[in-house]
C-alpha cells in the first residue's frame, strides 16, 4: 500500500494540509509508503476526456450543510461552486443520460451519482483483472475531501462513506471473483482472484435468474486459485437463455466458499446497462433488531432482484457495516447499522429508510397519485 498526500496540480495543496495528511497516514498507517503532493492524470473509465474523473455528490445530509433548501438543484451556482474538477456535473448527467434512467428528485440524484461512481470503478477494475495482461496493482483515487464537494472521492468531508467505499471494499477483497460476459461465446468466464499469500480451494457457485424471481440455471464447480494469481473457475452457458428472455430480464449471481463452506466473496454480471435492466418493485422485507445496546441488525429479504440496496437514517448520521448493494431474490443481507445517538428499537425503526436503484427514478408521489386515481375510477 502506497498512500499520496494528493493532486499538487492546478491550484496546488496549501503546505499545512499536507503536513496534516501525512501525520495522519503515519498514525493510522506507519508501515506504509507516504509520497508527497504531486500532479497527476487519473485512469480514464472508458475512453475519452468526459470519463476521465467521474465525480459523485454527497449524500443528501451532507449536502444540506453547505447548501440552503432554496440551492438544492443540481444546477443552482451554489451547487456547482461546490465541484471537482470543474464541469463535474455535466460530467454526472452525461453518465445518467448513458448508462441509467434519469433519477426523480434533488435527493436520488446525489444517490445515483454515488451508484454510479461506484458501479464505474467496479467495472474498470474487473476489466483490468480478467484481461490478457492483469495488472501488478491499481491506483484508487481519490479517497477524501477536505471540503464538501461534488468529487471524485469515496469518502465525503465529513468522513461518511460513499457508495464506491463500500463496492472497493468488495471489488479489492484478499479472495475475488468476477464474471466476464462473452456475448459472441454466449459464456460468462467467472475467475478467482487471490490477493492473499495464501493458496486458496473451494467452489464456485452461480444462479442465473430472471427480474421475476425465477430461477432459470445454476450450478457450482471446485475452485482453486494460487497466492497473488487469478484463475478461471468456470464458463457458464447463457446465450440460451440470454436470447429467450432479453439481456435486461437476466442477472447472474456469483459465489465463492471456501473448504468449510463459508462465503468468502460475492458477486454479479449484468448483460446490459442499468437504464435497461427490467426491473420489478423489490417487495423488501425488513426485521430490524437490537444488536447491542448501540446498534441495531436490519435483515433485508426481497422478493425480487433489487439493486445498489442502501440503508440510511433521517436526519442522523451511522455506521453501516455494509451498504449499497445488490441482493439476489430470496437471499436475506443482514447490515449492522450504529447510529450516532444513542437510540431505543422503536425510535431507530421510525428513522430507518431503504432505497435501491429502482427507487432512484421511481417518483412516489406520482405512484400515490397513480394509485389513488386507479382507486377512484
Amino acid at each position: 500500500m502506497v498512500w499520496c498526500g494528493g493532486d499538487a496540480g492546478g491550484r496546488g495543496i496549501a503546505e499545512a494540509y499536507c503536513a496534516a495528511a501525512e501525520a495522519a497516514v503515519r498514525a493510522a498507517d506507519p508501515d506504509a509508503a507516504f509520497l508527497p503532493a504531486m500532479p497527476h492524470a487519473p485512469f480514464t473509465l472508458g475512453g475519452g476526456d468526459a470519463a476521465a474523473v467521474l465525480p459523485s455528490y454527497p449524500e443528501p445530509r451532507a449536502v444540506a450543510t453547505y447548501l440552503g433548501a432554496h440551492e438544492r438543484n443540481i444546477s443552482h451556482p451554489a451547487c456547482t461552486f461546490h465541484e471537482s474538477p470543474p464541469g463535474g456535473t455535466v460530467r454526472v448527467f452525461e453518465g445518467f443520460i448513458r448508462r441509467f434512467l434519469m433519477p426523480s428528485g434533488f435527493e436520488n440524484t446525489l444517490w445515483l451519482s454515488q451508484i454510479q461512481q461506484g458501479l464505474a470503478l467496479k467495472q474498470h477494475y474487473e476489466a483490468v483483472r480478467v484481461g490478457e495482461r492483469p495488472a501488478a496493482g491499481f491506483v484508487f483515487w481519490h479517497l477524501n475531501d477536505a471540503w464538501p464537494t461534488c468529487s471524485p472521492s469515496s469518502l465525503d468531508a465529513g468522513g461518511r462513506w460513499k457508495a464506491p467505499h463500500y463496492m472497493a471494499r468488495r471489488f479489492f477483497a484478499p479472495l475475488w471473483l468476477c464474471g466476464a460476459y462473452r456475448s459472441g461465446a454466449g459464456t460468462v468466464d467467472v475467475y478467482v482472484v487471490n490477493d492473499s499469500v495464501k493458496p486458496f480451494k473451494g467452489e464456485c457457485h452461480w444462479r442465473l435468474t430472471l427480474m421475476d424471481g425465477t430461477v432459470a440455471a445454476e450450478g457450482a464447480k471446485k475452485a482453486a486459485a494460487a497466492p497473488a494469481a487469478r484463475e478461471r473457475a468456470v464458463a457458464v452457458k447463457v446465450g440460451d437463455w440470454v436470447r429467450k428472455a432479453g439481456a435486461g430480464n437476466l442477472l447472474l449471481w456469483l459465489y465463492l466458499l471456501d473448504e468449510q463452506g463459508n462465503q468468502t466473496s460475492s458477486n454479479f454480471v449484468m448483460f446490459c446497462d442499468p437504464r435497461e435492466l427490467a426491473l420489478q418493485p423489490p417487495c423488501m422485507r425488513a426485521e430490524i433488531r437490537a444488536w447491542d445496546d448501540n446498534s441495531f441488525a436490519v435483515t433485508l429479504t426481497s422478493r425480487h432482484p433489487a439493486m445498489w440496496v442502501w440503508i440510511s437514517l433521517d436526519g442522523m448520521d451511522a455506521r453501516y457495516d455494509e451498504n449499497f448493494f445488490c441482493m439476489e431474490p430470496e437471499k436475506p443481507v443482514r447490515v449492522r447499522v450504529t447510529p450516532a445517538v444513542r437510540l431505543k428499537l422503536d425510535a431507530f425503526r421510525q428513522i430507518v429508510r431503504i432505497g435501491s436503484l429502482r427507487d432512484t427514478w421511481q417518483d412516489k408521489r406520482a405512484l400515490m397519485q397513480m394509485m389513488t386515481a386507479q382507486k377512484k375510477s
